[in-house]
């Protein structure tokens, strides 16, 4: 993975944090930042699914990065 990448995936990480991180509960209940498929959800559904999604993406590159290097060696 090329440096500018992991400074641009850093980079959304952070500013994915800071909005959350500001976020009250009333937000995360609001569906005010909820759309299709979540509508009518509150943006706690849609964060979830984000972080789960994301951690289930992680995993695959990461196999598919073992993999990889398995065949190889």
């Amino acid at each position: 993975m090329s440096i500018g990448l992991k400074v641009k995936i850093r980079s959304l990480h952070d500013q994915w944090v800071a909005k959350v991180s500001e976020m009250t509960d009333e937000d995360f209940q609001s569906d005010q930042y909820s759309r299709w498929p979540f509508d009518k959800r509150g943006f706690a559904d849609v964060a979830l699914w984000l972080n789960g999604e994301f951690m289930k993406n992680t995993a695959e590159i990461g196999s598919g990065r073992f993999l990889n290097a398995a065949v190889k060696g």
